[in-house]
């Protein structure tokens, strides 16, 4: 049995109009949208959180994407169709005609290959989000303007998510030539909008980009992105100053919004894949000491936070911490009963914990948390794990930063603990788990684990999927059983938006469907 069969067939799905509305879309408007921070980066291949994700994606595509009325089927993006030969060992694309970047050149498949090989072979100072993901790629080929040969180094049954994630946009290869730090200073790609206005702190203004290679889209004229501090984007909804929060509003915040708006305004509500973890940095001491961690995971009632935190943020659950219930890959209360943080009895825990701290003779521990100062949830979380660790006797003060300041601290290990998330595209192991493995650039342990680095490689290249479920459970506890990381709990969403928008669909995570170009304002 050809086990690409199943996704080389989809490559039929290459639809871009996307019949999950309903209604005749109606072209013209400017939307205006909550940004609720500076970008941290205008690089498409290193943005990372969701301002930054925000920022990028109407100015770029990528060669696929996830079809919003099917998710999580993959449909065309850039590329028209694709198709994986039979032993999984290449993927060939072919481009859609006529696409423009938008300073009026013509995208080929020389642009394709140019930021494939800049994400496999990164500059100095850029990161891409998928790097470790490009490492199964042996090398890309152009054999003509519209056809792209990806040739894998393993045979890979997720490879065609590599293709449709957001960070894998294209970039000209002409202006990376002559400028090899334009993403990070221009932004300038196929997107349905082209970046007209950049205030540092201010604003971020998109206009339509008049020769998108979709027909009819985009349906807005111009997106406007105000940004606001966190403190006032209740108070700039309320009164009318901004249209729409595309982030996520507890509750409270909810209700604030309404009475200010009154029928003008609609909340749409989801679940999401995204989960928030407590990052320890091991190479920091006394948290290299496994029993320090252990201890610190130990003390947080997950039970008590799945009761309280739901009623003042955006989250629901804890369990399972790493995959979504629905995947093979969760682990069962069962699997989970063993590890840290998952005991039965949360008191008692409190005490192991205690005699853990004890042993490692850091009875009289402090350290400081590093965290956004965003409420929902970051914040909340933070003072929630700082009561709890409290409770041991352990002294911890709450650093807040900003985006920016939070990448570069933990990247570069100046931190001991940090409010962190994995915000995957996919449920899918060789995306989930980019996060956690060590070698990963967006990995902020700083474990150097090499029987975890391990795993992943084997994970990546095993093709049976029961042998690839139970591979990912053996990673998943160990990353647990060690405490590199401490779970929280799932992010759930709630956004508000105008009444008469349409177009919009709530997606699995808040890096998906950024690009604006099926949305409309009913005139």
């Amino acid at each position: 049995m050809n086990i690409f069969k199943g996704i080389a067939a989809s490559a039929t799905l290459v639809t871009l109009a996307s019949g999950v509305w309903a209604g005749t879309p109606t072209p013209g408007g400017t939307l205006s949208v909550v940004m609720r921070s500076s970008p941290g980066a205008f690089d498409c291949h290193a943005a990372q959180g969701y301002s930054s994700m925000q920022a990028v994606q109407p100015a770029y595509n990528a060669l696929l994407d996830y079809d919003p009325a099917a998710y999580p089927e993959i449909r065309g993006n850039l590329a028209e169709s694709w198709e994986v030969s039979g032993d999984g060992m290449t993927v060939t694309f072919k481009l859609n005609e006529g696409v423009t970047f938008h300073d009026g050149t013509v995208m080929t498949s020389a642009d394709v290959k140019a930021s494939y090989e800049r994400m496999m072979s990164p500059p100095d100072g850029v990161t891409p989000m998928l790097n470790s993901q490009f490492e199964k790629v042996e090398s890309v080929d152009a054999p003509d303007d519209l056809t792209v040969v990806v040739n894998l180094k393993v045979a890979s049954p997720a490879i065609l998510n590599l293709f449709a994630h957001p960070n894998g946009c294209i970039l000209s290869k002409t202006l990376l030539e002559s400028d090899p730090e334009y993403p990070t200073q221009t932004v300038m790609g196929t997107g349905p909008f082209k970046m007209k206005e950049f205030q540092t702190g201010a604003k971020l203004v998109y206009e339509k980009h008049p020769d998108y290679f979709v027909d009819g889209r985009p349906y807005l004229d111009q997106l406007d992105y105000l940004i606001i501090p966190r403190n006032g984007v209740v108070p700039a909804i309320s009164g009318g100053q901004v249209d729409a929060d595309f982030f996520t509003l507890g509750a409270p915040l909810q209700k604030q919004i309404k009475d200010g708006r009154g029928d003008s305004v609609k909340f749409e509500t989801g679940g999401t894949s995204v989960a928030a973890f407590i990052t320890m940095n091991t190479s920091k001491k006394p948290f290299d000491d496994v029993r320090v961690r252990r201890a610190l995971a130990m003390a947080i009632d997950l039970e008590a936070a799945a009761q309280a935190l739901p009623r003042i943020i955006s989250v629901d659950g804890y369990k399972p911490p790493v995959f979504l219930s629905s995947t093979p890959y969760a682990l069962t209360d069962a699997e989970l009963a063993d590890l840290p943080g998952y005991e039965s009895d949360p008191a008692a825990a409190k005490e192991a914990a205690k005699a853990l701290l004890k042993e490692a003779g850091v009875e009289d521990l402090t350290f400081e948390l590093t965290s956004l100062g965003s409420a929902d949830p970051f914040e909340t979380f933070a003072i929630f794990a700082i009561d709890q660790w409290r409770q041991i006797g352990v002294d911890v003060t709450k650093n807040t930063v900003a985006m920016a300041d939070l990448l570069s601290t933990m990247r570069s290990s100046d931190y001991d603990a940090a409010i962190d998330w994995n915000s995957p595209i996919s449920m899918d192991p060789d995306e989930v788990l980019a996060k956690h493995i060590p070698s990963s650039p967006s990995n902020y342990t700083h474990s150097g684990d090499e029987q975890l680095n391990m795993l992943a490689t084997q994970i990546a290249a095993e093709l049976d999927p029961e042998k690839r479920a139970m591979l990912t459970k053996d990673f998943e506890k160990r990353l647990l059983g060690e405490a590199y990381t401490i779970p929280m709990l799932w992010a759930t969403r709630t956004v508000a938006i105008p009444s008469n928008l349409y177009g919009w669909v709530m997606p699995p995570n808040f890096s998906l469907w950024l690009n604006m170009q099926d949305i409309w304002l009913e005139q």
